[in-house]
């Protein structure tokens, strides 16, 4: 199964469009599933962004070969779309599934998901909010 944090890094650093959703800098998620929450930090460089600032198509390529890496390469990405400030995505590992939507709000963003596993669904939320330049 995947980690929360690590499917936060894919989903930080890769669902982004052809105008800066997010900017570099300092940027603090709190993730919450369960009844339960943990805060972490994450500095994301220009150089990151740079990959997933691009179009809808160069972004779905980031994805699709950062999913070859995890689960022994049984992810699959099965739906990406962008509107506004608003990405939606679908992804597959085996007989889970992982559904994200994700707001961006200039300086903040919040994500909601929904894993699926054996008919077991968990709902994950996510709220991210830039705090300053990297140290």
């Amino acid at each position: 199964m995947i980690k929360s944090f690590t499917w936060i890094s894919l989903v930080t650093a890769a669902l982004l469009c052809a105008q800066d959703r997010m900017r570099p800098g300092l940027w603090e998620s709190t993730v919450t599933s369960g009844g339960k929450s943990s805060t972490r930090s994450h500095c994301i460089t220009q150089a990151e962004l740079a990959t997933t600032n691009g179009k809808l198509q160069a972004i779905r390529e980031t994805m699709v070969k950062a999913f070859a890496n995890i689960a022994n390469g049984t992810c699959t990405l099965k739906d990406l779309k962008i509107d506004g400030n608003s990405m939606t995505s679908l992804m597959v590992c085996g007989d889970s599934s992982f559904a994200h939507t994700t707001t961006f709000h200039g300086d903040t963003a919040e994500t909601t998901s929904t894993s699926t596993k054996a008919g077991v669904t968990t709902l994950t939320h996510i709220t991210s909010r830039r705090l300053g330049v990297c140290p």
